[in-house]
């Protein structure tokens, strides 16, 4: 049986990604290890999956695809961290960090003859700002990340999250799932076995600087947050059941159990913005920029819950042996 005593902070979210967590892959497949070469027999008294990391040349290589949420602060880029960047995190290389502390524990558990290395784990960041699933001037199919993407010719997993710029423009799921599968496929040219995991993107809010100083619900970039809670998680949720393996996270639920002032705050600005209601209520937005600085972008804090949470999802397919 798996191990999760990876950490309190990681334990304390694995709970949470069990409740929120879909799964359809197929029996046949071997998720993660279908890109392994080794194939003597196990020796005796090795447990199976401490076999399986045995050759120090092993590496898990995971690509993550997605809009600025992914690319965070840009840490994993050569350029200068932009001044607008900097209270980012960068949910990918925490998620690294997070696998390879449950990965050690998980070996220690089972006594595997050999101390895991940081190194069995490579982690590509491949997100970019403003893109989108679907066809825009900003379509992340023409954008050097993806063709970055496809260079990748060992990838063990993908990790996608895209949506949030979409509800700027949102046509209906159907067409949403056709590009979201579109996308799968061509990740899956040189591995067409290759496990995707799709994270929901987290929730949005109006940008609370200018709801402080003028009251307006104006959310940046003209994203719409009630389709990013709504049609885009939906569509999301339902290209992973139309897809064999494919894992779904909600993220977007994740975040609102870790923080359930976010919960109440998201429905006290529904009923606040609602300008047909005329609400005289109250709404104080003096702690969301700790954890979304303009509504949209998280902050390093939950950047790294984000990352914690994917982390959770991939230990599921890698500790089995």
């Amino acid at each position: 049986m798996a191990s999760y005593r990876f950490g309190l902070s990681v334990a304390a979210v694995a709970f949470l990604v069990a409740m929120i967590i879909c799964v359809n892959v197929t029996p046949q497949s071997v998720p993660l290890f279908s890109n392994l070469t080794i194939t003597n027999e196990t020796p005796a008294g090795v447990d199976p999956w401490c076999h399986q990391w045995s050759d120090p040349s092993i590496r898990i290589v995971i690509s993550c695809l997605g809009d600025s949420i992914t690319y965070g602060n840009g840490s994993h880029d050569s350029k200068p961290i932009e001044s607008i960047r900097r209270h980012r995190g960068n949910f990918p290389l925490t998620m690294r960090e997070v696998i390879v502390a449950g990965l050690r524990s998980h070996a220690i558990d089972l006594r595997c003859p050999f101390v895991l290395s940081p190194t069995h784990i490579i982690v590509h960041n491949f997100g970019a700002p403003g893109a989108t699933l679907t066809p825009s001037n900003k379509w992340y199919h023409e954008d050097e990340a993806y063709r970055k993407a496809l260079t990748v010719v060992n990838a063990s997993l993908a990790v996608v999250m895209l949506g949030t710029n979409d509800s700027k423009q949102w046509q209906n799921a159907t067409y949403f799932i056709e590009h979201y599968r579109k996308l799968i496929s061509s990740l899956r040219r040189a591995n067409k076995l290759l496990p995707v995991i799709i994270l929901a993107p987290p929730p949005c809010f109006p940008d609370p600087n200018v709801f402080r100083k003028s009251g307006k619900c104006t959310v940046i970039s003209g994203i719409s947050c009630e389709s990013v809670s709504d049609s885009i998680r939906n569509a999301s949720l339902t290209t992973s059941a139309v897809t064999d393996g494919v894992t779904y996270v909600d993220t977007f639920h994740g975040i609102m159990i870790l923080y359930p002032q976010l919960a109440a705050l998201k429905e006290q600005l529904r009923i606040k913005c609602n300008q047909t209601a005329r609400s005289n209520v109250s709404v104080n937005v003096a702690t969301l920029p700790l954890m979304f600085s303009d509504g949209v972008h998280p902050t390093a804090k939950v950047t790294h819950d984000i990352g914690s949470i994917a982390a959770t999802a991939v230990l599921k397919l890698l500790l089995v042996s």
